[in-house]
């Protein structure tokens, strides 16, 4: 058999290392921020995602493990040297900060420390491309940007962004997804409206990398899109297959086992143990399992801080027993790697659900009522009575099907409603017109107008006919409300359960891109739907402004609609 000559060893070595990142940054004896030489010894389980040409891929995880840099950085820089990248990589980050601190603390310290192999492609100055926000390395551009919306008039958001408009790219890295707000991403993605990996027309690469926050925003919701891979180990004992996250997930004690002896500081050292046997089993071997692979589109990693040599699991165990300063969420989020939201700050549906009486939507109530309208194209819509102080009963929910307001003008007849508060956008106009409408029949509209200043609870302008209200307070008001079951809702149906999933798609989050003050806002979460909230929301506002009413006091007179109001 004719041997094969070194040197076409070193050509199949070659041509291996300007296709996968790992091999390259391996062989390469890359050097890596802290000055540690690359390698897989500690760190399997990157080897799979790092090495992968998936078009998408997610990385649920906790905080550490090695992700940003070895599935976002170096594989970005190493496609940029092998010229994988013709158009270049948006690295994307919360904030215009993050990203400069990201570039001195990671991307600097990666070439100057290897100056043979990524320093040699980085080229400086000329035109621009020696700054925090640009580099050149090789043919191909690296960009550096904050994922910062522009901001709108009275804290609304504009519909695009500085940081996205007129770059395209083939490979997108947005690091920490969670901080960013989440409208951003469809535009980010269309950035790579012309992407040409290795060569290849609409081939393209995004890796969305993150330490989860809440359910149902952020990297959970790509996590919930994908294959959902968990690293499973193999036993050496019994050859069984054991994943610690799953296990400690559905039974921590079991997932836990303590060595006789104690560490140095006298605390336990605990290991996972075999789901079979209850012996010991490493990190390695091990290998990732896709736990949904028919959601074979995205790649989703999910990684643990019981995938670990450098943490102990006793300590993860007894610090999810006992959480320091009874902060739960960050053990979670941070160690164990899953999303968590406390019901403090996120509704459930069982909350809401549990707020619902025996008694049907009817079709008119004598009053006086009061409205709240979420003015989007659909509009969607909740009446009903305040029955004393901080207590409503919810009589109506709608979702209209036209884009104007007739169907809620008909409503204010039938309901005897006598204020409303309607969201002044997006369709201003026809919004004013419907407040013009309903004064001719007796009924008070005014539009509202959300404002991010505490100093702005309820400030109702009787010149303009415009509300303004602290959009946190009021969220913060009608959590309550539900929480405390101060709202009686009509009897369930497919009604009231959409009322309820919508009223469940926000979650109060401290926002994290402003150092110099501590600010929570409520953000959108699951598919991004929460008009009922908002109509709630609406809608207390305005019961306050009417007179208190018995709850069992109704009308079983039909009213007839009032058709002259048309939308012009």
């Amino acid at each position: 058999m004719a041997q094969i000559s070194q040197a076409a060893k070193d050509e199949v070595l070659k041509t291996k290392m300007a296709v996968n990142p790992a091999i390259w940054a391996k062989r390469s004896k890359i050097k890596l921020p802290n000055g540690v030489i690359f390698s897989f010894d500690d760190r399997p389980y990157l080897i799979e995602p790092m090495s992968s040409l998936a078009p998408e891929i997610c990385c649920m995880k906790g905080s550490g493990g090695g992700f940003s840099v070895s599935v976002g950085a170096i594989p970005s820089i190493h496609g940029c040297c092998y010229s994988r990248y013709p158009q270049g990589v948006g690295n994307y980050f919360p904030t215009r900060d993050a990203m400069q601190d990201y570039v001195k603390a990671v991307f600097n310290p990666l070439v100057q420390g290897n100056p043979h192999t990524i320093g040699k492609y980085v080229k400086a100055g000329g035109k621009g491309t020696d700054t925090a926000s640009l580099k050149r390395i090789g043919n191909s551009n690296m960009f550096f940007r904050g994922a910062t919306l522009t901001p709108g008039e009275d804290g609304q958001e504009a519909a695009k962004s500085i940081s996205a408009t007129s770059i395209q790219f083939d490979r997108l890295v947005p690091d920490e997804t969670d901080q960013m707000d989440s409208e951003i991403f469809v535009k980010l993605v269309k950035r790579m409206a012309n992407a040409c990996v290795d060569g290849i027309k609409g081939k393209y690469e995004i890796r969305w990398i993150a330490n989860p926050s809440d359910n149902d925003r952020g990297i959970d919701l790509f996590w919930q899109s994908s294959d959902q891979r968990e690293w499973f180990r193999q036993c050496q004992s019994c050859g069984e297959w054991t994943c610690a996250e799953l296990q400690f997930k559905d039974n921590p004690e079991k997932c836990v086992g303590f060595y006789p002896d104690l560490l140095p500081d006298g605390r336990k050292k605990g290991y996972i143990r075999c789901i079979k046997c209850e012996k010991p089993v490493d990190i390695a071997p091990g290998k990732w399992i896709p736990q949904k692979p028919e959601r074979a589109k995205m790649l989703g990693y999910h990684w643990s801080h019981l995938t670990s040599h450098y943490q102990n699991p006793a300590k993860i165990l007894e610090d999810y027993r006992n959480p320091p300063q009874d902060n739960l969420g960050d053990i979670i989020r941070l160690d164990l790697g899953y999303p968590y939201s406390s019901t403090a700050d996120k509704l459930q549906r069982s909350m809401v659900l549990a707020c619902c009486g025996r008694e049907g939507m009817p079709e008119n109530h004598s009053g006086p009522c009061a409205i709240g309208v979420d003015n989007d194209d659909n509009k969607h819509v909740v009446v009903g009575i305040r029955t004393g102080n901080d207590r409503y009963e919810a009589l109506k929910f709608l979702r209209t099907t036209t884009i104007d307001f007739n169907e809620v003008y008909d409503l204010v007849r039938r309901y005897n409603i006598k204020f409303g508060v309607v969201d002044i956008r997006p369709n201003k106009d026809s919004a004013v017109q419907f407040q013009k409408a309903c004064a001719s029949v007796g009924c008070k509209i005014f539009l509202c107008e959300y404002t991010d200043s505490p100093l702005q609870d309820a400030n109702f302008n009787d010149n303009t006919g415009v509300v303004k209200v602290y959009r946190t307070g009021i969220f913060d008001t009608t959590h309550r409300i539900i929480s405390n079951q101060q709202i009686v809702l009509p009897r369930q149906s497919s009604t009231v359960d959409e009322f309820a999933r919508q009223c469940c798609n926000c979650v109060k989050s401290k926002d994290e891109r402003r150092k110099d003050t501590v600010i929570y806002r409520y953000v959108k979460t699951g598919d991004q739907h929460d008009h009922y909230r908002n109509a709630l929301n609406y809608f207390v506002i305005a019961a306050n402004r009417v007179q208190r009413v018995n709850r069992f006091k109704s009308s079983n007179r039909v009213l007839t609609c009032d058709n002259n109001y048309r939308r012009i």
